[in-house]
């Protein structure tokens, strides 16, 4: 009985671990093409990918469509993801860079200089 529950944490553990894995390939794969299409000029695509195995918590994720959505013309797109990485890491100065590119295209001085004294 012992070995028969011993194989069923072992066939579970690898199963979870094979799911993560394969969960993460999709991730791997959706950012790889995100940056041929961000290559071409073709940022509606590339968020497309981000967005098909798109996570709330994950701040890669939310960092890279925060600059994808900013290249697209999405400027209040873009400061919700950058907001949105900077709620998962807030002492990201990459976030914090990333955030005034649509602060400033949407004229948020304020919110510029805050968060350029905040890096």
């Amino acid at each position: 009985m012992e070995i028969l529950k011993s194989a069923l944490v072992l066939f579970v553990t690898f199963i979870s671990i094979s799911s993560y894995g394969q969960e993460n390939e999709k991730v791997l794969t959706a950012f790889k093409q995100s940056y041929t299409f961000e290559i071409t000029g073709d940022y509606a695509n590339a968020i497309k990918e981000i967005v098909s195995v798109y996570s709330a918590d994950s701040y890669e994720q939310n960092l890279r469509l925060g600059w994808l959505s900013y290249e697209a013309g999405k400027f209040t797109e873009s400061a919700a993801y950058y907001e949105k990485a900077l709620a998962l890491k807030p002492m990201s100065e990459e976030a914090r860079m990333g955030i005034v590119y649509p602060a400033s295209a949407l004229g948020n001085w304020d919110q510029v200089l805050t968060n350029y004294l905040k890096i």
